[in-house]
């Protein structure tokens, strides 16, 4: 798990963080949120917020504030604006309840702002045939597609997967070796 916990965060480090982005991790403390963290500092997010019930491990990771969820709601709380809105948030955890908080809260931006869903709506997926397949992944995806038109929405964008390149285990495993990315047990 280490492998595709680390090459997951990579992709989406790569491909949705831009230097000087705001980024809030909803669900950093698990395996995949523990690297991102990390190489997200390394792309040079300028402020890193995350959700996690372990706050000494996070800040260690180069989070700047946490959130403890079991305490205190992240979409209400003011303090994480610091009076910019967030570029990008990252679902690791929740679902779709996120994104419609995300939307709402203000937290962030509606002209650029991308919430990327790494999990599917609802914790709990089961399907036992075609259609309650559909029902699972189609809402997503139409998510996906009418943000995209809609100017004073931002971007949901559903991550379903890897997008490994040629070299990157090479990476991930050069990241371990020399000691660039903590790993947490």
């Amino acid at each position: 798990t280490l492998t595709s916990s680390l090459l997951s965060a990579m992709t989406a480090a790569n491909k949705y963080c831009c230097e000087g982005d705001r980024v809030l991790v909803l669900g950093g403390s698990g395996g995949v949120g523990c690297f991102l963290i990390q190489l997200l500092k390394a792309r040079g997010a300028s402020f890193i917020a995350t959700t996690s019930s372990q706050r000494e491990l996070m800040l260690s990771l180069g989070a700047d504030v946490v959130i403890n969820y079991q305490n205190e709601n992240w979409f209400e709380n003011s303090d994480l604006l610091k009076g910019r809105q967030f570029d990008l948030i990252i679902d690791l955890a929740v679902g779709y309840d996120a994104w419609q908080k995300a939307r709402h809260s203000k937290l962030l931006k509606t002209s650029g702002g991308k919430f990327v869903a790494m999990t599917s709506d609802n914790a709990l997926v089961e399907a036992h045939n075609w259609w309650q397949l559909t029902t699972v992944f189609v809402p997503m995806q139409w998510r996906e597609l009418w943000t995209r038109f809609w100017p004073s929405c931002p971007a949901y964008i559903w991550h379903n997967g890897l997008d490994v390149k040629p070299g990157d285990l090479a990476n991930v495993t050069k990241l371990v070796e020399d000691g660039t990315m903590k790993i947490v047990l």
